[in-house]
C-alpha cells in the first residue's frame, strides 16, 4: 500500500485535508479521527507523488459580492466562490488580502472582506471588518481562528466608508 493514503476529506470545500499514515492503529482508536465523518483514498499521480499537504494548511472559501445574486445565507456552501489556501502562522493578513485580490480581480486598494459570525443562540449573525488597516501586518494567526465557518465576505469597496454602504453587512 505505498501508492495510497487515507486522508480527512472535507466535502463543502471538496479538499482533502489531514493524512491518516498510521497503519498499525485501528482507526477506532485514532483521536485524530473524531469528529470527521468523511475519508478519502488518495493515490499517488502519474508521478509517484502525493499531493501537496501540509498540516498548518487551512482552506478558505472567498465569495465575492456580485449585485445579480440572490444570496442564501442558510445554504453558503451554494454561493459562487473561489478557494483559497493559508497557511496562518507564516502569512499575514496583508498577504491574504493580495491572494484574495487576484484570485476575485479585485484590486488590493479596493477589497473589502469580512466575516460572518452565526450566533445559533438566537439566530442572529454579525459582521466583521476584516482587512483593516493594523492587522494587515500581523500573522493571520494572530488576527483570527476562522471558526466563523472559513467562509470570507468580499467587495469592492471603500475603506474607511460607513459600515452600513457595504454590501455584506
Amino acid at each position: 500500500f505505498s501508492d495510497c493514503r487515507l486522508r480527512a476529506y472535507d466535502a463543502i470545500m471538496k479538499v482533502r485535508l489531514g493524512v491518516f499514515d498510521l497503519y498499525e492503529k485501528s482507526l477506532l482508536e485514532m483521536k485524530t479521527l473524531y469528529g470527521r465523518s468523511t475519508l478519502d483514498l488518495e493515490f499517488k499521480d502519474d508521478a509517484g507523488n502525493f499531493e501537496e499537504y501540509n498540516p498548518n494548511w487551512i482552506h478558505l472559501r472567498a465569495v465575492k459580492w456580485a449585485e445579480d445574486l440572490d444570496y442564501d445565507y442558510s445554504r453558503p456552501d451554494s454561493f459562487p466562490s473561489e478557494k483559497i489556501v493559508i497557511d496562518p502562522k507564516t502569512e499575514t493578513v496583508g498577504q491574504l488580502e493580495q491572494k484574495l485580490s487576484e484570485a476575485l480581480c479585485i484590486p488590493m486598494e479596493n477589497l473589502i472582506v469580512f466575516l460572518r459570525h452565526e450566533h445559533g443562540y438566537n439566530n442572529t449573525s454579525s459582521t466583521e471588518y476584516y482587512n483593516m488597516t493594523w492587522r494587515k501586518p500581523k500573522l493571520i494567526a494572530d488576527c483570527s481562528k476562522f471558526d466563523h465557518g472559513k467562509v470570507l465576505y468580499c467587495e469592492l469597496g471603500e475603506h474607511g466608508a460607513r459600515f452600513d454602504t457595504y454590501k455584506w453587512q
